[in-house]
């Protein structure tokens, strides 16, 4: 029986995923001095706090980079939403590890905080970009929304207003890029949401707009005013998850039909006429966990708006579910002793039985590419390079959201893929592989 640590196989995942960097990864801006700090919450920490993360971490023992620069906001910024949610949702499970202590959580909460502190002084202190703008406004609204057990820190409200002002102010639409563009419509829809908005936004409807301007001679969306190539069709399902997000704020029939039809290029590329069905191609398929998470949170959103067709909402939610149990099954089954001295190390760091500057080398963090093999079909782990901390940290804020609120009761996995499993995988890989056919 595969080890599980809350009986949810995707919060085992996300869970694994987002300690293998807060207590693995040296890719990170440390607080060297916060035991100086007049702030209590910080000074009261054990050990020198992860203040911010690079986007990337080199080898199995996640060092720095050699072109690393500034820390990344988008990083930053979803470490911010994990660690904020996860702290907030594992006591609602059975966790039968020392993942359950209520001060683990608590710490993860002091370093959501201060790394939403320092994002903030980073934007006023530094050039940035519409995306890291949209990143951190979306990583305060998740900080508010859990369930915070914090005392005496700030009230970030008001943080979050300037930030969204600023954005809808200060983006010029007609010159940003298309992600740009995306980014802002996922911060302001969040945001919306979180102030539970329910009016029609011109805002979001201009961007909406120009978004759906931007398309190649393949109907696909391209890189930006200019530029007319197509962009990667990771990107391509991250800019129509922002639209299908930001819809209920947009309501335009027009921006749906479109949605609908550039998925539909998308899916009808992946199918093969003469086999009457979606196939796994003859060469090794591979993926990043960015393609994976937006793959799925639009394919989610795609099903919602599946109005009058629950044929296709339930071929979509199959592959889905299909694909969450592959990729958990697969993972827990290949990384089981890694997992467990990776929980051991947690317990022996946090309990300051060990320097923090002996960490050890183990192998649970996503790598930069999983690669599917077949017959099987089966998934190749082998890490290699560079790791996009950025990525890993989207995809656990995305898989979280896949989370079943209402239920903690245990997930299990079955122990074979039928048939039609085996096709609806054949359909999520190939609309992945489109990016490296």
């Amino acid at each position: 029986m595969a080890l599980t640590i809350t009986g949810n196989s995707i919060l085992d995942l996300v869970s694994i995923q987002a300690m293998s960097i807060l207590y693995l990864s040296e890719a990170a801006l440390p607080l060297v001095k916060w035991k100086e700090l007049d702030d209590p919450l910080i000074a009261g920490l054990k050990a020198p706090p992860p203040a911010a993360w690079y986007e990337k971490a080199a080898g199995t023992k996640l060092k720095m980079t050699n072109e690393t620069a500034n820390p990344s906001m988008l990083a930053t910024g979803f470490s911010i939403q994990t660690l904020s949610r996860l702290a907030d949702i594992l006591p609602r499970y059975r966790v039968d590890s020392y993942l359950s202590k209520s001060t683990l959580h608590r710490r993860w909460q002091i370093i959501a905080y201060l790394q939403l502190e320092f994002c903030l002084e980073y934007l006023e202190e530094n050039p940035f970009s519409a995306i890291d703008s949209a990143a951190v406004l979306e990583a305060g609204v998740w900080f508010l929304r859990a369930k915070n057990s914090l005392e005496g820190i700030r009230d970030f409200q008001a943080n979050m207003v300037t930030i969204y002002q600023s954005i809808a102010e200060d983006l010029d639409p007609c010159n940003a890029s298309t992600l740009e563009l995306a980014s802002t419509i996922r911060g302001i829809t969040v945001w919306y949401k979180y102030n539970n908005g329910y009016d029609v936004d011109d805002t979001l409807s201009t961007l909406a707009l120009e978004v759906l301007n931007r398309k190649s001679q393949s109907g696909l969306f391209h890189y930006g005013p200019y530029g007319r190539s197509s962009m990667p069709i990771g990107q391509q399902f991250f800019i129509l998850d922002s639209l299908l997000q930001a819809y209920s704020y947009v309501k335009l029939d027009y921006v749906l039909e479109e949605v609908f039809d550039i998925f539909s290029k998308l899916y009808a590329i992946a199918y093969k006429d003469a086999l009457q069905t979606f196939t796994f191609k003859q060469k090794n398929i591979s993926y990043t966990a960015f393609e994976i998470a937006t793959l799925l949170s639009c394919l989610d959103k795609i099903a919602v708006y599946s109005y009058d067709n629950s044929e296709q909402r339930t071929i979509i939610n199959q592959i889905i579910d299909t694909f969450l149990e592959f990729l958990t099954q697969s993972y827990m089954e290949n990384h089981e002793d890694g997992v467990r001295k990776l929980l051991k190390w947690i317990y022996l760091s946090h309990e300051c039985k060990v320097g923090v500057g002996n960490k050890p080398s183990i192998c649970t963090l996503f790598p930069k590419r999983i690669r599917l093999r077949y017959p099987g079909p089966e998934i190749s782990w082998n890490r290699k390079a560079i790791t996009n901390q950025a990525d890993i940290f989207f995809l656990c804020s995305t898989l979280l959201d896949f989370l079943n609120e209402d239920s903690t009761q245990e997930h299990k996995h079955s122990d074979n893929f039928e048939p039609p499993a085996l096709n609806t995988l054949s359909m999520l890989f190939d609309l992945l592989n489109l990016s490296h056919g």
